[in-house]
Formats: C-alpha cells, structure tokens, sequence
C-alpha cells in the first residue's frame, strides 16, 4: 500500500480501553465508497458503545464526509500543515476527529403519508375494468381533467394509498416496472384465477421463510406483484 495515498487513521477504542488502528489508503483518493465505509464504522462503533476517533484525514475526505452529511464530526482541530499526494501544491492538515456519529436528518417538508401511485395506461376503462374487474380494487375517484382525459383513483377496500390510472404519453410511457406489491390473502389461489383469465402472470415463487408471490402485468404490461400477507 506504500503507491496508495493516505485517506485517514482510524482509531476504535472498546469499552475495555482495547484500541484498534485501521489506515485507510486508496489508489485512487477518496469517493463516496470511502465516506460509506466510515459512516458503517461509525454507527457500529456506536451500537457497540465504542469511540471511533479519526487522525490525519485527507481533505478530500473531510468534504465529502462534510457534502455528503452521512457523518457529524465533533472536536476537530487541524495542524501539522504540509503537501499531501493530492496533486501539488495542494495543502493538507492532520486532523483529529473525536466521536464520529451520524448526522441526524433534516426534512425540508413533513410528508404525512403516501396518497397515490401513478401507473401509466393507454385506455383508461380498460384499465379501470381489469384494476376494479379482476384485480378486485374499488374506484375511489373518476373525474374528467380536460383533453378526453380522467383523474381515476383506484384502492383495495381495507387500503389508504390509491393508484392512479394516468393517460399514458410521450414522457410517460407504458410498460414500466412500476414497483407496486399488493397482497392477498391467498397468493397461490390468486394465481390461478389470474392465469385462467388470461393474465399475464409468471410462475408463483415460494422461497423458504418469504411469503409466496409472483410477479404480473396489466393490459399495458405495467409490472406489479402480489405476495402473500403474513
């Protein structure tokens, strides 16, 4: 590791006074893998009541940890000025970093819960006739927004986030993988419905300690899956 340059000194004292030093050094200098590294030590060192201390870090280090916001460093004190291997005439210092912990997050908004799921469609009662028709859903809003179009809202009976069958465009097109999981009660029952009425499911997965589910599309080969409720 002598061609690599020095990102930092890490120093993890146990609670029974046990210190452990790990150099971290890069061929490539600091990135954002370096940041995550020190973010997992960190909040190990934490669950495990532990002091992480950070000693001579690379400046590139200390803004990305800085821009990143993944960790909060308290009681720095720089020194020790000279040239590192980050090109030259480029200053670095030796800082000592003690109590790394993680930053807390800072919402701009407060998001009280998700409403609604767009899923793209090209006909909209065909669509409504297969969510409400076969899958089961319930209509819950269906209002003309201009342009022949329609805001159309569509539920489970026992559910609070809707799914909202939008008019497919250029932007928006058809046949996503929308990362929608439903459930049932009965995925294997569910299934076989769904196969005889001509849907196009893929096989029912069964994985030892997971529910079953299987993946399935819409008449737009929009990507959704059922999983069984446990």
């Amino acid at each position: 590791m002598a061609d690599h340059q020095s990102l930092a000194t890490v120093v993890l004292v146990t609670k029974d006074g046990t210190v452990a030093v790990t150099r971290l050094a890069s061929d490539h200098g600091a990135d954002l893998s370096t940041v995550e590294l020190v973010a997992r030590m960190a909040l190990a060192a934490r669950r495990s009541d532990h002091r992480l201390r950070l000693e001579e870090v690379s400046p590139w280090l200390v803004r990305l940890l800085d821009l990143a916001g993944l960790a909060e460093v308290v009681g720095v004190a720089s020194r020790d000025a000279g040239t590192d291997d980050c090109g030259p005439d480029r200053t670095s210092y030796r800082y000592r970093y003690e109590g790394v912990t993680m930053a807390a997050p800072k919402p701009t908004i407060q998001v009280k819960r998700v409403h609604t799921i767009g899923v793209p469609v090209t006909d909209q009662d065909r669509a409504l006739q297969f969510y409400v028709g076969t899958l089961g859903l319930e209509s819950r809003l269906d209002v003309p927004i201009g342009g022949g179009r329609r805001w159309i809202e569509v539920a489970p009976p026992d559910g609070t986030a809707t799914l909202s069958l939008v008019a497919a465009s250029e932007k928006v097109p058809t046949g996503v993988e929308t990362g929608i999981r439903l459930s049932s009660a009965d995925v294997a029952g569910a299934h076989a419905a769904l196969r005889t009425a001509g849907v196009d499911a893929d096989d029912l997965l069964r994985w030892e300690g997971v529910p079953p589910m299987f993946a399935f599309r819409d008449p737009d080969g929009n990507g959704l899956e059922l999983v069984e409720e446990v």
